[in-house]
């Protein structure tokens, strides 16, 4: 068995998918979450595990939504300008990565990845009932008949890359969303996504690695790294310096606090939770022209929405609840007299290409990096955890680490 010590900072869903696999293997596994366990940008999310969700952030389409923001018009992309030199560079990085056949490369990896990630999220759940997993699709619907030949475009792209996708008239759509009204002029449906509720996820991961026999400390902020000779010595927290011999960095959004070199910019995100809705539909669905999910989870709805970079913004953003509601009344208009809910908000680590950062830092040879999944950090959590794991035990890896190695951004 191998006597490896590893730190990971970040407690979230990949942090903790990398201390499973990690301690199940052997491995001396110490993990260090800022916060609460599970009161990260992993508590208030969709929850969905889509490898349907395979467009990277970087395309074509995206380029224009961006820029649509930055001249100040209505976007579900949205872009603060301010006099950031990182943000600068970050932007035009991301305009390199929006050509098409770069976008393409992107949706094909993402898609591997994201199916790998479900066979292990379903294995996990073969032994762990209490994950809650639900397979039970993700319906996209569209109002206008633009938009929706705008959606049948790029599932037909998708589906080039292995994707399974079923076009939905109206009537098919009330079929799988029974309550379902509004006028819509269709949708699709992708019968192999998931979903579960994110913060019960990073609750029982904790358990399962803990299980194993991993230590899980919380309230404990990494400050810094020391390092020496080209590795990582140390992590120092407020109150004193864990030593290691590989460490992990999957801090999500806060990983470039750690590295400021690395091409993160945090996403930020709302939710609204609907305790006890007046409708609550039987499957996750997407409102296609608002880019509004919603997603039942028990007795709850959470309605998710918003890609804003603003920097680390800590406005709560309470007008986005309203917005939220609004959005979902349209397909439940039982939703308009539902009670006040919980608005949350979260960043997502977001990289120019729109694909996650694994692997090692080439000038840190000991620091490997997990970061960087933007809005599938709980779809590709698995998946990154493995991944990371292999990498650390054998130097071998069943998916290819070239194209999300931290050295194409020349680190």
């Amino acid at each position: 068995m191998p006597s490896r010590e590893v730190l990971i900072v970040g407690g979230g869903a990949v942090g903790l998918s990398a201390a499973c696999y990690l301690a199940r293997a052997g491995a001396r596994v110490t993990l260090l979450e800022a916060d609460r366990i599970g009161h990260g940008s992993s508590f208030g999310n969709a929850g969905l595990i889509v490898p349907s969700f395979c467009e990277p952030i970087a395309n074509p389409q995206a380029l224009r939504t961006g820029l649509q923001s930055l001249l100040g018009r209505p976007s579900p992309f949205r872009i603060r300008p301010r006099p950031d030199p990182r943000l600068l560079r970050w932007l035009l990085r991301f305009i390199a990565a929006c050509r098409p056949a770069r976008a393409s490369q992107g949706r094909a990896l993402l898609r591997d990845l994201g199916l790998e990630s479900m066979r292990l999220f379903e294995e996990l759940a073969a032994g762990e009932p209490g994950l809650g997993l639900q397979r039970r699709g993700w319906l996209h619907l569209y109002e206008t008949e633009r938009a929706l030949t705008a959606g049948l475009q790029e599932a037909a792209g998708l589906q080039q890359t292995g994707v399974r996708a079923q076009p939905v008239n109206p009537k098919q759509a009330r079929q799988l969303l029974p309550g379902l009204q509004g006028s819509f002029a269709g949708g699709i449906f992708y019968p192999e996504d998931a979903h579960l509720d994110p913060y019960r996820l990073v609750l029982t991961l904790s358990r399962m690695a803990q299980d194993a026999g991993a230590q899980v400390l919380s309230g404990v902020r990494a400050l810094r790294l020391r390092t020496e000779k080209g590795r990582v010595t140390a992590i120092i927290t407020q109150d004193e310096a864990f030593t290691a011999e590989r460490f992990v960095l999957a801090a999500g959004a806060w990983s470039a606090q750690l590295i400021p070199q690395l091409p993160l910019q945090p996403a930020k995100g709302y939710s609204l939770t609907l305790p006890q809705p007046p409708a609550l539909p039987e499957r996750p669905l997407m409102l296609g022209e608002a880019h509004v999910v919603m997603t039942p989870m028990g007795d709850t709805l959470r309605t998710t929405g918003g890609l804003e970079l603003l920097g680390f913004d800590p406005a709560p953003g309470l007008e986005w609840g309203q917005r939220l509601l609004a959005a979902g009344a349209r397909a439940f208009p039982a939703l308009a007299a539902a009670e006040p809910g919980e608005v949350w908000f979260g960043y997502r680590p977001l990289t120019p290409d729109g694909l996650p950062i694994i692997g090692p830092l080439s000038r840190l040879s000991n620091l490997i990096l997990a970061t960087g999944h933007g809005q599938l950090g709980i779809t590709l959590a698995p998946i990154t955890g493995m991944l990371v794991a292999q990498h650390i035990l054998s130097g071998q890896t069943s998916l290819d680490l070239t194209p999300l190695l931290p050295a194409r951004f020349g680190l």
